[in-house]
């Protein structure tokens, strides 16, 4: 199953939603396109819904088109998403924005879908490798939260599934409460300071990789491996992150069966 990068965007640090935008994609797009690109049966094609209320611009993989496509992208459209299809309409990987809360467009969602065999969710070269990508392409950002799912893309994170919340109220929490954790999650700079900083992360032994992020948070990879992400290392992350989790007991969704929490409250947990 593929793996889901999503980062969220609520402060721009002086730069406009645009210039955000194209580096996300501008960044994403040479890390998954690059070794694909030109194979045979291939194709890149790109599209942007410049505001809510208008239909879908489509573009073609030809080098006037791409460069339109990159304009639209400066002007931050409602969404875009560039990807690689085979002639089959089968897709391979795409890059991918979108407001995170419909009428609110202070909150951007950034996302990737890098493609992961089961061998690769095994390989600890691959799996490293995908983990710095998401603290690269968030190196100038300054997340309000962010995570790496192994074969669930949705806008729901784990505990908006198994709480039964509303993306759109976690969202505007998220520098107050995180959303959730996943193999790869992205602590808004706030929580990070409230959990005790990196040192506080690192001595937890909660996580294989605590990294800053240079304009605020942090990128924690819990373990070596997609696959190495077990139950009980899950619930070393859970425990950790405790303090800053929202409250309640999650259970399961019929409609998410794959979605994976622990079904503990965070609020006694981290007393």
């Amino acid at each position: 199953m593929d793996l889901y990068v999503e980062v969220i965007i609520d402060a721009y640090g002086g730069r406009g939603r645009g210039a955000v935008i194209r580096q996300w994609f501008d960044y994403w797009e040479s890390v998954l396109f690059a070794g694909r690109e030109g194979n045979a049966g291939v194709r890149w094609s790109g599209g942007v819904v410049r505001t809510a209320n208008d239909r879908s611009v489509n573009f073609v993989d030809r080098p006037e088109r791409r460069r339109a496509f990159v304009m639209e992208l400066c002007d931050a459209p409602f969404w875009a998403e560039a990807s690689l299809n085979t002639d089959n309409e089968e897709q391979l990987t795409r890059v991918r924005t979108f407001p995170s809360i419909f009428d609110d467009p202070k909150y951007l969602s950034l996302s990737a879908t890098v493609p992961c065999t089961d061998d690769e969710a095994r390989d600890a070269e691959f799996c490293s490798q995908v983990a710095s990508s998401v603290a690269e392409s968030c190196a100038s950002l300054n997340p309000a939260f962010g995570r790496v799912e192994h074969g669930f893309f949705d806008d729901r994170t784990n505990l908006d599934v198994g709480l039964r919340r509303r993306p759109a109220m976690s969202v505007r929490e998220s520098r107050n409460t995180l959303r959730g954790y996943a193999w790869v999650t992205i602590l808004p700079e706030e929580l990070l300071r409230r959990i005790g900083g990196t040192a506080t992360l690192e001595k937890s032994g909660a996580f294989f990789r605590v990294c800053p992020l240079p304009a605020g948070g942090a990128m924690l990879q819990a373990s070596p491996t997609v696959a190495s992400c077990t139950d009980s290392v899950l619930e070393a992350v859970f425990r950790s992150l405790a303090r800053v989790l929202p409250r309640g007991v999650p259970s399961p969704h019929v409609a998410f069966p794959g979605v994976r929490f622990i079904p503990q409250d965070a609020g006694v947990v981290g007393l």
